[in-house]
Formats: structure tokens, C-alpha cells, sequence
């Protein structure tokens, strides 16, 4: 008699486990689709910040400056204007300060109203002048860089 009053018992188990494993392979599965969900929101963050790094090329940071031919090539009182620098200072090389100048704009402006009246009729090689005027000249080598005073 004991048996047979086991025997209902263990196929209630065995259906709770059954019911216990599909419960663990539907929460697996869940797991997986957020995970994958996650690493795609977060490939698609990276590949922003990528973008935005990449736009921001025109810009050196002095670490940066000491690895180029410029710095190679400066005298020992450009070096040491150079270590004078904070090391967050940004440098942009004179042949890029127009390009540099649009994307100080477009940071302010905001990118999507670039293309609106009147940010679409404003002079940027003008505004790249004006812009210069507050930035520090340095030479560095045979180039010329400027900085934002601080």
C-alpha cells in the first residue's frame, strides 16, 4: 500500500519537474533574447562614440602632440611650452581650425538645426576668424596649433 501512495506522488513530481525544466529553458531563453538586446543596444552606443571620436580627429591632446613628427622637430622652448600645457588641452592644428570652427558651431547649435535659416547662411571661414581670436598660438616644430586659453 505504501507504493501506491507513492506512486501518484512521484508523477506529481516528475510532472513538476517537467514543468520545472521547460520554466528554466523559457527563463534561458529569456536571458538570451535581453542579453542580446543588451550587447546590441550597447554595439550600437559603441559604434556612436566611435563616430564621435572619430569626427573629433582634428583635435590633439598634448600626450598626443608629443607622439607626432612636430613635436620631434620643436626646440627645447616649444618643448617646454608644451609641458607648461595642461594635459586635457585640446590643440588643433592651424590648417584644421576652420573644420574645428564648424564642429564648436554644430556643438552649439546642435546638429540638427545646421541646415535651418539662419545657421545655414552664416560664413563658418568668418566665424572660424573670430573663433581664432580666442584660442592661444603656439608653434610647435614647423607647425602652428592653437588652444583654448583656460
Amino acid at each position: 500500500m505504501p507504493f501506491a501512495v507513492s506512486r501518484p506522488a512521484l508523477e506529481m513530481i516528475s510532472e513538476t519537474s517537467a514543468m520545472w525544466i521547460a520554466g528554466a529553458i523559457v527563463f534561458l531563453l529569456f536571458c538570451i533574447l535581453t542579453a542580446h538586446g543588451l550587447l546590441t543596444a550597447l554595439t550600437s552606443l559603441t559604434t556612436r562614440i566611435a563616430t564621435r571620436r572619430k569626427a573629433d580627429t582634428r583635435t590633439l591632446s598634448v600626450k598626443q602632440l608629443r607622439a607626432t613628427s612636430d613635436y620631434a622637430a620643436a626646440t627645447a622652448e616649444e618643448r617646454a611650452a608644451v609641458t607648461m600645457l595642461h594635459p586635457t588641452v585640446k590643440l588643433v592644428r592651424e590648417n584644421e581650425f576652420a573644420r574645428h570652427a564648424a564642429t564648436v558651431a554644430r556643438e552649439i547649435v546642435g546638429e540638427e538645426h545646421c541646415g535651418e535659416w539662419p545657421y545655414r547662411h552664416i560664413n563658418l571661414d568668418e566665424a572660424a576668424e573670430d573663433l581664432r581670436e580666442s584660442y592661444t598660438r603656439i608653434r610647435i616644430g614647423p607647425s602652428t596649433y592653437y588652444h583654448a586659453a583656460r
